[in-house]
């Protein structure tokens, strides 16, 4: 009896190391992702990256370079994008909504599904496509 109680504790310890491991990586797997979005904010660059459901609420990200982002299921109501270069970006069931684009490049911008309710679309390169 003592030696399956012994394995028990055992396996126990381990399943809780497992565990404490695993949150840890979660843990800095968030933080990365978290400076990774403080970095396009204060660079206002980020072409190129992978920022699917990001946060970007009110945003300021007048004239960013954005170019072939993917920022799928993003949230950008309300963000500042005047003259940012969205080219090729992916914005896919992304929240545009009550944002400003005036004079943002689109040009090949993947839209379907955006919200782009209430937003200012003053753009060049917006063409109908098939």
């Amino acid at each position: 009896m003592k030696d399956s109680q012994c394995s028990l504790a055992k396996i126990q310890k381990l399943s809780q190391v497992v565990m404490l491991s695993t949150l840890i990586s979660l843990a800095s797997t968030h933080v990365k992702a978290s400076d990774a979005l403080i970095l396009v904010l204060q660079e206002r660059s980020c072409s190129g990256c992978q920022q699917a459901d990001a946060d970007l609420v009110h945003a300021d990200l007048r004239d960013a370079d954005l170019s072939d982002s993917k920022l799928m299921r993003a949230n950008l109501g309300q963000a500042k994008l005047d003259g940012a270069d969205l080219s090729g970006a992916d914005l896919s069931f992304t929240s545009l909504r009550g944002a400003s684009l005036r004079g943002a490049n689109l040009k090949k911008t993947r839209l379907y599904g955006t919200d782009l309710r209430e937003a200012d679309l003053t753009v060049k390169g917006l063409t109908k496509t098939a």
